[in-house]
């Protein structure tokens, strides 16, 4: 195996989403729900809304492919809008 062929190889199994992620991420629950993916992995939704509320504009724009469940979306968008 060339080192070209031995990078590409392992650049993949680097960067492969895991078996779960598969459907995309998704936010469930409540506003004091930890998310699970991304920069703020960890954080509620609470506190990503009050420390950046751009990131979480931005999640909802990239409703397509991050799952968020309809009722805690609404709730989302009437806390950005407050």
């Amino acid at each position: 195996m060339s080192k070209i062929d031995y990078h590409k190889a392992n650049f993949k199994k680097r960067y492969a989403l895991p078996k779960y992620h598969k459907k995309g991420p998704q936010i469930v629950g409540s506003m004091s729900s930890k998310v699970k993916f991304g920069k703020y992995i960890g954080y509620t939704i609470q506190r990503i809304i009050e420390n950046d509320p751009n990131y979480m504009k931005w999640l909802i724009d990239k409703c397509l492919s991050i799952q968020i469940e309809p009722h805690l979306l609404t709730q989302i968008k009437q806390k950005l809008n407050d």
